[in-house]
Parts: structure tokens; sequence; C-alpha cells
């Protein structure tokens, strides 16, 4: 997968006290609009939108370089450009544009309004501040997960070693539970896999409605979600989590006309002394098996 690329901007010239032949270090000026990959191998990189047409696509000379949408045959190709209420994207050809899960051919954006070409998220920056939102941007890039909006792996595990940190010095219990949606290969293969996204970021959401002040709930990786419960013993931790996989279960992915029930693995692990973040996670990732070798959509504890 190729990373976009942007149109390369000429360095200021010296300054009249400058050496011959030096110029003054890079800086950028403000720009009114810009596009932020959200995903994929273009993680984070900019491309600044003027009133003249950009391009994002999958050809070598495309302002913006995204992987072929696997599942279309066709090419994956927008326009981009600056318009008084923000930015108006046109979809190519036969190509489509993926806005608030609605596919469409042309929409116009304001501030912070996000849309997938392929399968690469964007967001749009518009206005007077877009150097300040884009670091902005860069920051919850690092810790949230781009697809569902939960927290990013990174940032949970962060969050789980001071986690553990703060309970051996408080003397306090800790658990965690890891969960494994079920059958979601049967999932993406059914349905497709914009489906299978949308139905990431469903169970993501049920999972922030259900979560507690306190309770960190972020992405493992794929359909892997882990939580971390502070003060929680086993019992306590076990009807939380018991109360979310009731909620998954209970939960049904629309999108399109079409409908799928999922429901999820989970495993509990309590913290010991001694624990690594390591051994932690492993004991609630071999109870997550066991779950699945029994029959899945159940929990199995310490």
């Amino acid at each position: 997968m190729t990373t976009p690329k942007t149109r390369p901007a000429s360095p200021p010239p010296a300054g009249p006290d400058d050496p011959p032949g030096a110029v003054t270090p890079f800086a950028p000026r403000s720009h009114t609009a810009a596009l932020v990959a959200l995903d994929g191998a273009s993680w984070g990189h900019r491309c600044d939108v003027g009133f003249e047409a950009i391009t994002i696509g999958v050809e070598p000379d495309d302002d913006i370089v995204i992987s072929q949408w696997q599942e279309s045959s066709t090419p994956t190709r927008a326009t981009a450009r600056r318009s008084e209420q923000g930015v108006r994207l046109q979809a190519a050809e036969t190509a489509v544009l993926l806005v608030q899960d609605e596919q469409v051919s042309v929409a116009e954006l304001a501030d912070g309004g996000e849309f997938i070409v392929g399968r690469t998220r964007f967001r749009c920056l518009v206005g007077p501040n877009v150097e300040r939102d884009y670091h902005q941007t860069l920051f919850e890039l690092s810790t949230r997960d781009p697809l569902t909006g939960s927290v990013s792996r990174r940032a949970v595990l962060e969050s789980l070693e001071r986690e553990m940190g703060r309970a051996r010095r408080y003397g306090e219990p800790l658990a965690i539970g890891l969960f494994d949606l079920d059958h979601f290969k049967r999932v993406n293969d059914t349905h497709g896999q914009r489906f299978g996204d949308h139905a990431l970021r469903t169970v993501a959401g049920v999972g922030a409605t259900w979560a507690l002040a306190g309770d960190v709930l972020g992405r493992f990786g794929g359909e892997e979600f882990l939580v971390i419960l502070p003060t929680h013993d086993v019992h306590a931790a076990t009807e939380r989590l018991e109360s979310l996989r009731r909620a998954i279960e209970a939960t049904e992915i629309s999108r399109g006309g079409r409908q799928a029930a999922v429901t999820a693995s989970f495993g509990l692990a309590c913290l010991h002394n001694g624990d690594t973040v390591r051994d932690l996670l492993e004991r609630a990732d071999q109870r997550v098996a066991e779950a699945k070798a029994l029959g899945r959509n159940r929990l199995i504890g310490p």
C-alpha cells in the first residue's frame, strides 16, 4: 500500500543577513482547508486543499495515492476542492464515497467531516486554525482507533500499565476482560468488509455506552477488544463483563438493508502479585480460547 504524496512547497529564500546560498527554516503557511488520512499506510498524512481540484486515487500521479478497494473491480477515485462551505468531494466515474456509512457520489463537508475513499478514511479540516487542528488530529490518532473511535491498542496498553501500578500502590484489585467477536470472518465474507467495519463500530459504540467512569475499553486488534476494570475483584468483574456480553448479543447490526447478529467470547483475568502486563494478557487470552472451544458467546473467568 502506498502513501499519499503532497505537493511540495519551496522553502522561503534566504534573508538579507544570511550567508550566500542559505535558506531560512521552512515555516508552513496557513491553509484554509486540508485533508488528513486517519488510517492505513497513509495514516497522519495531510494534503492541503485549494480551489483547484486535487485527486484521490490509486494512480501514481494522483495527489493522494491510496490502495485499490479490493471489493471493487473499478478504480477508486475522487476529487476534492475548496468551497465556500468547506470541502466539496466528487466521486469519479463509477467510484463512490462513503459519508456517514452512506454511499454518495457528491458531498460537501464542513470542518471535522469525515469520508472514506476505498478503505482510507479522511477528515476535513477547514478554517483559520487548520495547523492547530492538524496537530490535534495527530494526537487523537495516537490515542484513538480511527475505525471504531475506541482507545487505540497503544493507549489501552499504556492505561493497563498505569492501572497495574496504581492497584499495587494502593492494594486494590484489578481485572481485565479480553473479548473477540465470534465468526467475524464469516460476517465479512457474507456481507462484505464495509459491513464488517460497520459492525466493529457498532460493537465499539455498545461498549462505550456500557462503560462506567474509570473503565477503559480499547480495540486491541482486528475484532478483539480489551476492557480494563480498576478496583474490580473477580465477582464484580464477572458481573460487569457478563452484562457487556449480553448487550453485544442483543445488538442487531444493520446497514444497507442487511442485518446480522454478532456475539463475543470473553476471557477474564485478575491481577496477581508479580504479574507483568504480558502475564495478565496471556491469561485473559487463554480464557478467550477456552470460551471459543466451549461453543463461543460466553465468559470464562480465572
